[in-house]
């Protein structure tokens, strides 16, 4: 399948313009690089409810190098730091509530790294998190500070007629099974 070809079929389960389909598809290839990068941009999804955030987040999810995909809503500052995966790619839904910080550091490595308080042989230890990566975010509204919007990538969702159910992305290992006749976005899974 062609990188137009996977385009449009992101562009019929997300509704999302051709334009912002190939950021998209682009940003997850580009987190394959992550270790040989200093820098890398956060990429916000934002919309009203039902527009499709979550159906892009799944479509990253699978396409990105090393992605752990977990919620903000509710997550206490140590959880969500022990989620976030070094050279990886976080997908955070419902972002909202996660301190901006953690997810400014991310961007720059010179700057990714975290105290952090871990046991040893006589009690706690300091040392640090290496936490540079990529980062997904899934939020109803932007980016509270400018420092963090000037790190992001964003795209807006909006209700789109005719848009196809997340349901027919396939995911297949080490061959692609024949195609449905109702179409749909194939991703071959390779060595993440």
């Amino acid at each position: 399948m062609s990188l137009d070809e996977i385009v449009e079929e992101i562009v019929k389960v997300t509704g999302l313009s051709q334009r912002q389909a190939k950021i998209v598809l682009y940003y997850a290839g580009a987190t394959h690089g992550l270790v040989g990068l200093k820098k890398f941009p956060i990429l916000c999804v934002q919309g009203e409810p039902g527009t499709g955030k979550s159906t892009i987040l799944e479509i990253l999810n699978v396409l990105c190098k090393n992605s752990s995909k977990f919620t903000g809503r509710g997550t206490s500052d140590a959880a969500a730091r022990d989620e976030l995966p070094h050279f990886g790619t976080a997908i955070i839904e419902e972002a909202d509530s996660i301190k901006e910080d953690h997810l400014f550091n991310r961007h720059d490595r010179s700057i990714s790294k975290m105290p952090y308080k871990k046991v040893g042989d006589d009690g706690y230890e300091q040392t640090n998190l290496q936490l540079f990566g990529a980062t997904v975010l899934h939020r109803r509204d932007g980016a509270d500070s400018g420092a963090l919007a000037s790190r992001s990538i964003d795209i807006h969702t909006k209700f789109t007629e005719g848009v196809l159910p997340l349901s027919l992305i396939h995911i297949s290992e080490p061959t692609r099974p024949e195609r449905s006749s109702g179409g749909g976005l194939w991703v071959e899974k390779k060595n993440r």
